[in-house]
């Protein structure tokens, strides 16, 4: 009985360890070949050796949690695959997308197994634990390649702005949601907002401004609710209409410390507000979406069609989860899981909280949805079946089983314990 149970918290251990490594890939592989390069060692496979580590356990994990799955955990997994399995048997012109390593790593290597991981979690508190130390890490480790950047150490690679930018997302929202903090706690938060500002993409501070509002509208009663959005919406205008000294004095204050990040460029130029050429992409996939109205494309559809109409740019995807759901499935089905998805989001807002739902809220508001919104694809988005799996969890938690569910992790706590 107590090896079952050591066994048992070991596997906990590990699936919350290849979560988070997962969610931060970028940051922990930048850090590594950077340091490798530093002491002069050849980083030319330090990729393969965290993927080893992070993606390499993932993956286990999840095979080994197909053995612990109940009913209700198996509905996104099996329609995933009846999606892939359909889409690569019906449309012939997606699968050397479905068959890409972009597809077969992003859904079959790591979304799917990431889900399992997490809808399988008995002990929630200790991913969440995981999750605070992570955090923590990443903000130092991205801090002290911001400050090694700025000072033009070649060892230092910060040419991927964008997924930098939203591997500081998790820890901002993280420590934007938390009830009370450390002081490490907050300094982490400061830290990321001013890194994302003069290093990061535009992307990540629509998920930082939703987070702030929600934080601010969830403190109010019912009655103060319209008082709060009544005073939002009046900021709002004040910022809108005062917005160019705003960024004049940030770009001042860019310019004085020498901060060159690609938001202060877009604000340099004076194109903060453009889609980033997304204008075109947008059309185009109206244009598939008409194309395809009730049968849709097939799931990685949007890919081929924009390639097809000439999109001729990297990442021909829709960049937008609504879109890419219409595109794909069509307007009746695509129209059914958006609804699908914005209920069950809508249920894990109104319920009070538990640790399935503040890390299904860390999610959302970072890699799971708000990303989603703007950029990546559902597909391939770790965080996003890792928030899907904490939003079924949380929801069957407060909804349907809830005293039996608190039966069963107090019941494992108080063994691992021993």
């Amino acid at each position: 009985m107590r090896y079952r149970i050591k066994v048992k918290d070991i596997v906990e251990v590990l699936k919350c360890n290849a979560i988070c490594a997962t969610l931060f890939f970028t940051t922990l592989n930048t850090f590594v070949f950077s340091m490798l390069s530093l002491i002069g060692i050849n980083a030319e496979y330090s990729t393969e050796v965290v993927a080893l580590f992070s993606y390499g356990i993932l993956f286990l994990m999840g095979l080994y949690s197909v053995f612990y799955l109940k009913p209700y955990m198996l509905i996104i997994p099996l329609f995933m695959l009846i999606m892939y399995f359909s889409s690569f048997i019906f449309f012939t012109q997606n699968r050397p997308f479905l068959l890409g390593n972009e597809i077969l790593l992003g859904f079959l290597g790591l979304g799917l197994p990431a889900f399992l991981s997490s809808v399988t979690l008995d002990n929630i508190d200790k991913l969440e634990k995981y999750l605070h130390k992570y955090c923590i890490t990443v903000v130092f480790i991205q801090t002290f390649l911001s400050i090694a950047s700025h000072l033009s150490m070649p060892w230092c690679d910060r040419s991927n702005y964008m997924e930098i930018s939203y591997q500081l997302l998790v820890p901002i929202i993280y420590f934007l949601l938390l009830e009370k903090g450390t002081v490490i706690d907050k300094f982490c938060l400061i830290a990321g907002i001013i890194i994302v500002i003069i290093d990061g993409a535009r992307g990540p501070l629509v998920g930082i401004i939703l987070c702030i509002g929600y934080r601010i509208i969830s403190r109010f009663s019912k009655e103060k609710i319209a008082l709060s959005m009544f005073l939002g919406m009046l900021g709002i205008i004040i910022l809108i209409a005062n917005y160019q000294t705003i960024f004049t004095w940030i770009l001042n204050t860019a310019n004085h410390f020498g901060f060159k990040g690609n938001l202060i460029r877009h604000i340099e130029w004076g194109d903060v507000f453009s889609p980033s050429g997304r204008d075109e992409l947008f059309s185009l996939a109206v244009t598939v979406i008409n194309k395809f109205m009730f049968t849709g494309s097939g799931m990685a559809g949007d890919r081929y069609w924009l390639n097809a109409l000439g999109y001729g740019k990297t990442g021909a995807y829709t960049h937008n989860i609504f879109g890419e759901l219409l595109i794909d499935y069509g307007i009746i089905l695509g129209t059914i899981l958006i609804l699908f998805l914005c209920i069950m989001i809508y249920l894990c807002f109104i319920k009070r909280e538990s640790m399935y739902l503040k890390i299904f809220k860390i999610l959302f508001f970072s890699l799971g949805f708000s990303r989603l919104l703007l950029s990546s694809s559902y597909i391939i988005e770790v965080g996003f079946y890792v928030m899907m799996a904490m939003m079924i969890r949380g929801i069957k938690f407060r909804y349907i089983g809830e005293k039996n569910e608190e039966h069963i992790n107090n019941y494992t706590l108080v063994l691992s314990d021993k």
